[in-house]
């Protein structure tokens, strides 16, 4: 049995999402009011841009919750189209005040959030925050890092939850939680049925322990 995870929970995703929107939304009105009056004619643009999506940040930041209601996991595609049209808004901003060399950093930046992130990052990541429950073990994929192995005999309780699943080993220790992707009563009845299963077939003593 196989289930996506995350390394963090929803809440704490929620406060990062926030403070990055609202930290953007600042930086990008700081900078441009330092350097508005060099745009002149046409150039007046980039920065009604640049008030426009910092005023993007701060709604997005504000109403999050509704955002990811009606977006889902398609909200961190949004936010990293947005951090790219910051990137780039910035870069043209550099460009115009006379920089030669900053503003190409900001415009590989705004390619990283446009294009690597959302299209070939994630997905990987994605792909290899895996949890593997088999008959013999608990095998926790970590995207770069190598995989950590739990034998069921190891095992002393399992804690799960609608939100997360955690390993307590006979040791007494606690592993990390790992904050289940598709968190829905019937992904959970799932796994407890699927570690019943395994500990009936082969009389382990591990617990289920619903927290």
């Amino acid at each position: 049995m196989k289930i996506t995870y995350k390394s963090i929970s929803a809440k704490r995703q929620e406060r990062r999402d926030r403070m990055q929107l609202f930290g953007a939304a600042l930086g990008i009105v700081l900078g441009f009011m330092e350097t508005l009056n060099i745009y002149t004619g046409i150039s007046l643009i980039i920065p009604i841009l640049g008030f426009a999506l910092a005023l993007v940040n701060v709604l997005i930041a504000k109403f999050y919750s509704t955002f990811q209601k009606k977006y889902g996991e398609k909200l961190e595609l949004i936010l990293f189209k947005i951090n790219g049209f910051m990137m780039l808004i910035t870069g043209l901003g550099f460009q115009f005040s006379g920089s030669k060399y900053v503003k190409y950093v900001y415009y590989i930046l705004s390619l990283f959030f446009f294009i690597v992130l959302p299209y070939f990052l994630i997905p990987a990541k994605k792909k290899k925050f895996v949890l593997q429950l088999t008959d013999s073990e608990i095998i926790v994929n970590r995207f770069i890092f190598k995989a950590i192995n739990y034998p069921w005999q190891e095992i002393e309780t399992v804690f799960l939850n609608n939100e997360f699943l955690q390993l307590k080993t006979k040791q007494g220790k606690k592993s990390r939680k790992y904050f289940l992707q598709n968190n829905t009563k019937v992904l959970v009845t799932e796994i407890i049925d699927f570690m019943k299963k395994v500990k009936l077939e082969n009389d382990f003593a591990f617990e289920i322990q619903e927290t």
